[in-house]
């Protein structure tokens, strides 16, 4: 005897069409769990905490935390962001990339302060965002201990990374291919940003191109 799938019926019609105590009970199931559901956004160094002030304007997500991480106190009064954290010890170690053996300077969480804040800070997420401009060096060391930190504390981690220009310089290029490789160790689930995909649709307008990025960054949150 072949085997039947059975579904009920009432979940193939669409959410409009369901009796009115049914959606009052789906919906309150969702606010239920969006009530409970604990998601925090971290931007990482300048250019990631100046994203998160366009981003916590158009999310309209009431449980998610935005928060600013920087060694840039400028950079952070400029975020909106829900929780900013100026790192103390930023710049004081310096990572190697085994392949290359090019030095790239990454400033990394090695203060025991510094841990020990993101990690109160992170703890009881049940989803963290990591978002990093890869070519910023002084910012992704910080990313990659963040997300370390964060997928520790059993969060699901997803990490932004964001690519430069191919016009940019080769210590910007290069620090990005590696930070990338090792984002993706770290996280799990990577999104990389390759604002040269947007050119065709922005032309040479930066203006334009920063705006379809952080466009783009909001539609993955959003998802």
């Amino acid at each position: 005897m072949s085997e039947h799938l059975v579904i009920d019926s009432i979940m193939l019609k669409p959410f409009s069409e369901l009796p009115t105590e049914t959606k009052a009970a789906n919906s309150k199931k969702w606010t239920d769990l969006v009530a409970s559901f604990v998601v925090r956004f971290v931007g990482v160094g300048s250019a990631a905490c100046d994203m998160v002030r366009y981003l916590s304007a158009h999310s309209h997500y009431d449980f998610v935390n935005f928060m600013a991480v920087d060694q840039d106190l400028d950079a952070l009064k400029r975020s909106e962001a829900t929780t900013k954290v100026l790192l103390k010890s930023a710049g004081s170690e310096s990572a190697v990339a085994a392949n290359s053996g090019a030095q790239y300077g990454f400033a990394h969480l090695s203060d025991a302060a510094d841990l020990d804040e993101i990690q109160q800070l992170l703890a009881g997420s049940d989803m963290v965002y990591v978002l990093v401009d890869l070519g910023e060096r002084s910012a992704v060391g910080a990313a990659l201990d963040l997300a370390q930190v964060a997928r520790a504390s059993g969060a699901l981690t997803i990490g932004i990374g964001l690519q430069p220009l191919s016009c940019d310089s080769q210590e910007r290029l290069e620090c990005s291919q590696y930070g990338l490789t090792e984002l993706e160790a770290k996280v799990d689930a990577l999104f990389a940003i390759d604002p040269n995909q947007l050119l065709p649709q922005t032309g040479s307008n930066m203006r334009e191109l920063h705006a379809e990025v952080n466009s783009v960054v909001l539609n993955i949150l959003l998802g």
